[in-house]
This record gives C-alpha cells, sequence and structure tokens, in this order.
C-alpha cells in the first residue's frame, strides 16, 4: 500500500473508463437509479486509482419529464431488495387507479425495474393468485414479514414478453399503416421483437405486430392523430372511433 501497488491498476483502458464517465451524466439526468450518486463516487475512486484520464466525449442528457416522487421509492426500494434476497413476503397498502383507492395485500416479490423514469416491483400476488405489476410511489405502506415465500422459478423475460408498455393483458395482432412522416420514426425503433414493416410507397409503411397492453398501444396510436389508421383488429379500430366520438363532444 505504500508503494501504491495495491489496486493500483486492475486493467481497465480509456474506453471503460470513458463508458463509466458517460454512464455517470446519463444517470444524473434520468432520474431512474437509486444508487446514482453512491455510482458517481465509485467513478471517482476508479479514476482516483487507476490514475488515468477517461477522456470522455462530452456527452450530455436531457430528460423532459421526472419523477416527482423518486425519494419516495429510494425509501422503500431497499427493503424490496431485502425481502427479494430474503425470499420474505410483503404486506402492501396499495393504491389502484382501477378502485380509485387503497388495498392490503400480501405478495412475493421477484424483480425491481425501471420503465419511463419509474420503478415498479414484479411480484406474486396472494389475492389474485397471479403475478403483478407494483409502481413503487403508489405503495403507500410497506412491511417485510417474517414469513417466507417459496420460490415459483419467475421467468423475467417470458413476464415482460410481448409487452408494449407496462399493461400485461391478452396478445394483439395489431396492422396500421403509417403516413410519412411519422414512418420515419417508427423506422427508427423497435418497439417489439417481432414487428414487421412494409414500405408501400410514398414513404408511408404498414406496420404489424403481436403485441400486449391495449391502454399503452392505445395511447400510441393516438399519439400520431391522422397519420395512422388501424387496419387490424377490427375491435380496436371500433373503440378508436368511439374515442373519436368522445372527444367531438368536448370540442365541437
Amino acid at each position: 500500500m505504500i508503494s501504491e501497488s495495491f489496486l493500483c491498476d486492475f486493467g481497465i483502458d480509456k474506453r471503460e473508463l470513458m463508458a463509466l464517465e458517460v454512464g455517470k451524466n446519463f444517470l444524473k439526468e434520468n432520474m431512474g437509479y437509486h444508487l446514482e450518486k453512491e455510482y458517481q463516487l465509485a467513478v471517482e475512486k476508479i479514476k482516483a486509482v487507476t490514475k488515468k484520464s477517461s477522456n470522455s466525449l462530452k456527452v450530455n442528457y436531457h430528460t423532459k419529464f421526472t419523477n416527482s416522487k423518486f425519494n419516495k421509492e429510494k425509501e422503500i426500494i431497499f427493503q424490496i431488495q431485502k425481502a427479494i434476497y430474503n425470499r420474505n413476503k410483503i404486506r402492501l397498502k396499495y393504491f389502484s387507479i382501477r378502485i380509485q383507492g387503497c388495498s392490503e395485500r400480501i405478495v412475493h416479490p421477484y424483480m425491481i425495474y425501471n420503465y419511463e423514469g419509474f420503478l415498479y416491483m414484479a411480484a406474486y400476488c396472494e389475492n389474485n393468485n397471479e403475478f403483478r405489476d407494483f409502481k413503487l410511489i403508489r405503495i403507500e405502506d410497506l412491511q417485510v414479514l417474517d414469513e417466507e415465500f417459496v420460490n415459483r422459478k419467475f421467468d423475467s423475460n417470458k413476464f415482460m414478453e410481448g409487452v408494449f408498455g407496462i399493461f400485461k393483458d391478452k396478445e394483439i395482432n395489431i396492422e396500421l399503416k403509417i403516413k410519412y412522416p411519422f414512418s420515419i420514426y417508427v423506422k427508427e425503433s423497435v418497439f417489439i421483437e417481432n414487428q414487421i414493416i412494409e414500405e408501400i410507397g410514398e414513404g408511408d409503411i404498414i406496420f404489424k405486430a403481436v403485441m400486449r397492453g391495449k391502454p399503452e398501444i392505445m395511447s400510441w396510436i393516438k399519439s400520431m392523430g391522422a397519420n395512422v389508421e388501424v387496419l387490424q383488429p377490427k375491435e380496436l379500430r371500433e373503440e378508436l372511433i368511439e374515442e373519436i366520438k368522445k372527444l367531438q363532444n368536448i370540442y365541437l
């Protein structure tokens, strides 16, 4: 340690150090990682130990929307992580949009993940006898119980398979006609792994995919306005027509 040989260099190169630096900027702006400060401190320690300059590119990130209750999430995330590790059940007092109020339930936590700046817990709900998502900022009260749960061999990939957003309802065969220039934005993105895009001339495309999560699919379609036409399924097309009628009643 006196000769500065202890951990003085563990093989990290400038490209890897640059990746750590850029990641630090990304986490700072995106408000989605509860250990962001600890990560920044770790990067500074690595830089000090390696005595290397990252010569990092000046890459900045800008997030338009932020989570207004991120600190509330941070207060309970460590309790959830500990429960996941020890396989302890959790008692929740959870606000449900569907019932417009709070309900108490016992859950078996398996995973915490980030979606659009918000943290969610994937857990098996004893009340509903199925796996569900719980948005952390909607947890009014949380108590980790001493009782352990039996592992149900949770598969995170299967849990998220085919999901467009966060809702995990039945699969829908989607077929959309999308006009230029919105077609360009769609072609630049992978919304779902099974998506198929067909060019039909004048910059327009046909978008086909099998998806779950109708509320967010509908929101995405409506965001494109008159630049998109729902070709299939018929039920989704009719639901969109009803939504347009409601808007007409409000604005016309």
